[in-house]
């Protein structure tokens, strides 16, 4: 059982990835993916820094997982369906 010990980690001892595609930008740290690495999980952990002007990711959805934003400083808009 112990093959599926989950060991914690440290939020700095995980690589930015970075993120361009046209108005879209960013860098992250996929903090899931780093503790648990190729198993199946529900819940991901990402810390994700936008540069002024850029956008996450093109509009998309969930179906098996929930998406949370805890914004540090800044602003965002949420757009859900036609609904900002």
């Amino acid at each position: 059982m112990t093959d599926k010990l989950i060991r914690p980690i440290s939020s700095e001892s995980v690589a930015r990835e970075p993120f361009e595609r046209g108005k879209f930008g960013s860098s992250f740290r996929h903090l899931t993916r780093a503790a648990m690495g190729d198993r199946p999980y529900h819940v991901g952990v990402a810390i994700e820094e936008l540069p002024p002007g850029k956008q996450s990711c093109p509009f998309h959805f969930h179906m098996l997982e929930e998406e949370h934003l805890l914004m540090l400083e800044g602003e965002c808009t949420l757009r859900l369906g036609e609904e900002r």
